[in-house]
């Protein structure tokens, strides 16, 4: 790497590995680093304590570092450096950065001395005469206006100044033949510089030429005329409400001020017009026949309405036990007795159990647990569930353990 002597807000970029696996390092804490730098023949500078940079665009800030992403470019850091590192009258400087968990660093930049333009002539004023050589800055070596004068002459104007129908720049041989007096990065732009002198002399501003009108007339005859607007012409060149209209299409054109309500209702749907007898409505409309048409539309509409809830509740009535399909005349909600003699409240008939195996009736299952919570007895492996006179056996169940049962079995 090099440097030019006193260059100032210099930045360099370090790869740190880890010092045990030699993989990049991600993640450092900046402050761990230690920065120092040593120039040839000198001592090494004092080291200094990195801190932290916001960002990796950020602006320069002596002894400060950052990761610059440890993603797409693991282990890379930047460092920024004191402008003392780089002064002229040394050779090389050696950066250094070291942290305790990986590899120290060392970069080795050379230092290259400043410019001495006094080498050029032996003088201080050695730019200043060279720029002098090059006309005053244009870098146009022999002269601007040797240049200017031999672009000038080598432009003409083909068929006269602006009469021709078209117009032809020819760059003629006083161009090459003075080709060796332009010199410099910007010969280009000092030969169009002249070439625009030549034209703006050649060509006025205003040109008067009867074939530049005919150009012109040409395109204004191509524009629109005013009169597809209005179809019948128009006269005073303004497009007003009563030309404009003309166009528009049946009873539309007509104005607000002739607008009748049968141009509108000539225009309605014909299903519109039919639902009052053919005839459209009009505001305030309260003759007998539209009363009429009205109040048998709602009769039909609401007699429809009552005949779809009469079938429907029907339907939920008879296919409910507990709601008769036709209930009385005192109301739809059956009495207490009715819905206790539906559901089988009150003792039943006679006491009875139902066999192992076989699935027993909602009596029969009822018995069986009230039995079982209120009348058992065990010994050994065996329980006994006695009837309702506590004396007979209804059923019998092995347990699998006499002392910690975890599960029964019906036996009888």
């Amino acid at each position: 790497m090099n440097i030019t002597g006193g260059s100032q807000d210099v930045t360099t970029y370090f790869v740190l590995r880890l010092a045990a696996t030699g993989v990049e390092a991600t993640g450092l804490t900046i402050t761990n680093f230690d920065l120092t730098y040593v120039r040839t023949g000198a001592a090494p500078a004092s080291k200094v304590d990195a801190t932290a940079l916001a960002a990796t665009d950020s602006a320069h800030a002596d002894n400060k570092a950052i990761e610059v992403d440890a993603t797409n470019q693991p282990g890379l850091y930047r460092v920024d450096w004191p402008d003392a590192a780089f002064a002229a009258g040394a050779k090389q400087v050696i950066l250094s950065v070291k942290c305790a968990t990986v590899f120290t660093e060392h970069l080795a930049v050379e230092i290259d001395p400043p410019v001495d333009v006094t080498r050029i002539s032996g003088d201080s004023g050695a730019a200043d005469n060279l720029e002098a050589a090059c006309d005053g800055g244009t870098y146009n070596v022999g002269g601007g206006a040797v240049v200017a004068a031999s672009v000038a002459a080598g432009v003409t104007l083909a068929n006269g100044a602006h009469g021709g129908t078209s117009a032809v720049i020819t760059l003629q041989t006083p161009i090459v033949a003075n080709a060796t007096q332009i010199e410099g990065s910007d010969a280009t732009d000092q030969i169009n510089a002249a070439v625009d002198v030549a034209l703006d002399t050649a060509i006025p501003t205003n040109p008067t030429s009867n074939s530049v009108n005919e150009r012109l007339k040409t395109i204004d005859d191509k524009l629109p005329s005013k009169t597809y607007l209005t179809g019948t012409g128009n006269s005073d060149g303004d497009v007003d409400m009563a030309e404009a209209t003309g166009n528009f299409p049946g009873t539309v054109a007509k104005s607000a001020a002739t607008l009748a309500s049968t141009d509108v209702s000539g225009n309605l749907p014909a299903d519109v017009k039919a639902w009052n007898g053919g005839a459209p409505p009009t505001v305030g409309d309260a003759t007998a026949a539209s009363q009429s048409t009205i109040a048998g539309y709602l009769d039909t509409e609401v007699a429809a309405i009552l005949a779809a809830v009469d079938t429907e509740v029907g339907a939920i009535k008879a296919k409910t036990d507990l709601i008769p399909a036709s209930p009385a005349a005192t109301g739809d909600i059956p009495s207490a007795s009715t819905i206790a003699a539906a559901v089988g409240a009150g003792a039943p008939a006679s006491e009875s159990y139902a066999a192992d195996g076989v699935l027993g009736t909602r009596d029969q299952i009822l018995l069986a647990i009230q039995q079982l919570l209120s009348e058992r007895s065990i010994a050994g492996t065996t329980m006994t569930v006695k009837k309702l006179d506590g004396s007979t056996t209804a059923m019998t169940f092995t347990l699998n353990d006499p002392t910690t049962p975890t599960a029964i079995t019906r036996a009888t």
